[in-house]
Order: C-alpha cells, then structure tokens, then sequence
C-alpha cells in the first residue's frame, strides 16, 4: 500500500490502522466538529487486483472504511482540545463503529485521483458518537453514510476475538 513516511505523523497518532488498512494520508482541512482526510489513489493498491480485474474500482466498504478513520483522527483531535468528545482512548480501550445507516453510493471511483473522506460530528451520548460522512472524488460527491462509534474496553474486543466456533458461547 502506501510508503508510511508519506502519512500525517497525526494520523499515526490518532488511530491504530496501519497499512494495508490505512486509509488516509493526509488532513486536508479540521475544524471543531468537521475533518477531511484524502487519499490518493494511484491503481496500484492492493485492493484493486481483484476488484475488479482490469476494471478498478475503490470498494464501498473501503470508503467507509476512511470515514469511520477519518472519525477517530477527529475524535483524537477534540480530545486534545479538550472540546466534548468521547473519553480519549487509552491502551486498554479500544474505539469501534457500533451502528451504520442510510449509506448511499452515489457514483463509482475509479483511479487515478484523491478521494476525500468529510466527517462531521454530530450528537453525542454517554460513550457513543454520532456522526454524517461524506465521501468527496474529483469534486463530486459519491457517497454518504451515517454512523456512530463507541469506546469499549480492549479487554472486550480481545476475549470476543478468541471465541472460535468450538466453543459455546457464553
């Protein structure tokens, strides 16, 4: 994927995905409640040799994917603020998307080119955050979701990942 020098060091930061399931390489634009990460899209990702073959298109999942990044470097960036955000997440915490609706796929990417994740914030209850992603290419835009994430003890997402399909769950 992509050369890890070429990635904001504040990305690096901010959230644990590294490649190849690093989805963003730089802050294009920040404010209290709204950030835009890009990535440029060259067709050489690893992604696009199966899907599809001679026809590469970035998956939907994928853009998701950046937006649900693109909330983690923001949260990490109110939390420095020390703007309402949820609880900075510590070694022993983990954040992760508990709810996804109303996504729309609106045109296809195809490389070359820089595809903009926007992520606004929007309410906030208890651990969980709301918020509206929007996924920018060549100006144009060509999906949107809303979603929300949560901290959740590591403890958790650890014993979870575990439990193979021998044992009973609890």
């Amino acid at each position: 994927m992509k050369n890890i020098n070429r990635v904001d060091p504040l990305i690096l930061k901010a959230i644990p995905q590294r490649a190849p399931f690093l989805y963003l390489e730089n802050i294009v634009t920040v404010t209290d409640e709204t950030i835009i990460c890009s990535l440029e899209l060259t067709g050489e990702e690893w992604f696009f040799q199966g899907h599809f073959p001679g026809m590469p298109i970035f998956p939907g999942v994928l853009m998701q994917e950046g937006l649900f990044q693109a909330s983690g470097v923001l949260a990490y960036i109110k939390g420095q603020k020390n703007l309402p955000a949820i609880s900075e997440i510590t070694n022993d915490q983990i954040g992760v998307v508990v709810k996804v609706e109303q996504a729309r796929f609106k045109d296809l990417v195809a490389p070359p080119g820089v595809i903009q994740f926007e992520v606004s914030a929007l309410d906030q209850v208890m651990n969980r955050q709301d918020y509206k992603g929007t996924v920018w290419f060549k100006e144009k835009r060509v999906a949107q979701v809303q979603f929300a994430t949560a901290v959740v003890p590591g403890q958790v997402v650890m014993n979870r990942a575990s439990i193979t399909t021998d044992q009973p769950r609890a």
